[in-house]
């Protein structure tokens, strides 16, 4: 007789644990991607000195590197990330920074290389391919035309 596994609740996470986890995957450039910064401020550890802004404590800080990376071990957190990281790459949040690109006026360049972006995701502008080749008129009905021009075509796509 097979035993029934007990049905085991996941937890949820801290409000610590998902402040990391939203840090850790936010836009703000000193926390994406940075554990030990997304640790620090979610943990609201003191790190620096808040008038000299030096490190108070260099081994607490490579302890903490220790803590975080066994956070990004847990599963939950992992779980966590995975979620909030296909938020951010949904179609909807990726064309609203591509629209918010778009509409700025700071940095053109930018700016032409969004559009072109935008017009290339929604299929709007179609790439050109030039067509080298050279067809022997001779003794080629229109019908054979068609169809060596077909199979030309079908083989670049």
């Amino acid at each position: 007789m097979a035993t029934k596994k007990p049905i085991v609740k996941e937890k949820n996470l801290t409000p610590q644990q998902d402040e990391f986890c939203r840090l850790y995957t936010s836009w703000n450039k000193l926390y994406r991607g940075n554990a030990t910064q997304s640790y620090i401020k979610a943990y609201k550890l003191d790190v620096y000195d808040e008038e000299t802004w030096k490190m108070l404590d260099k081994k607490q800080y490579n302890v903490w590197g220790v803590l975080w990376g066994k956070l990004l071990k847990n599963i939950r957190i992992k779980k966590k990330i995975d979620k909030l990281l296909d938020e951010w790459f949904s179609d909807k949040t990726i064309d609203n920074e591509l629209s918010y690109v778009i509409k700025q006026n700071e940095e053109l360049s930018s700016k032409v290389s969004a559009i072109k972006e935008a017009n290339r995701l929604k299929a709007r502008v179609r790439e050109v391919v030039p067509l080298n080749f050279t067809i022997d008129l001779t003794d080629k009905t229109p019908k054979q035309l068609m169809e060596y021009i077909k199979k030309v075509i079908d083989a670049k796509k």
